[in-house]
């Protein structure tokens, strides 16, 4: 499976790296792709995704949806961020505020939200 992991630090880099081992193409996408042997830059690291697993910090989550919606749209999208600080600890209220709002946003059904029962 191609999947594309948008950061490469605690979080990124350890569900990275387990996917990789379980043999699956693992591609990073960086702001700054020298960091990390084989990264590439954000929007070259999106193309061929099958998979995104996006650990940004959850403040730049919702800016960086709507930066690459079009990218984003039609895979299955990961968020791996912990929104401490907010109502939720994850960022669909936020982005479905800002899409009612006219913001782009990627075509999204109903996410699921917790865990898969």
């Amino acid at each position: 499976m191609k999947i594309k992991v948008i950061g490469a630090g605690h979080i990124g880099g350890t569900i990275g790296r387990k996917w990789e081992a379980a043999g699956h193409d693992v591609v990073y996408g960086l702001r700054d792709p020298s960091k990390r042997v084989g990264a590439k830059a954000i929007a070259e690291s999106l193309k061929e995704a099958e998979v995104v697993l996006l650990a940004v910090p959850a403040g730049a989550l919702t800016e960086f949806v709507e930066e690459h919606a079009h990218q984003l749209d039609g895979r299955t999208v990961i968020d791996a961020t912990n929104n401490f600080g907010g109502e939720t600890f994850h960022q669909w209220p936020a982005l479905k505020a800002r899409h009612t709002q006219g913001a782009p946003l990627p075509r999204v059904q109903q996410p699921r939200l917790g865990r898969l029962r």
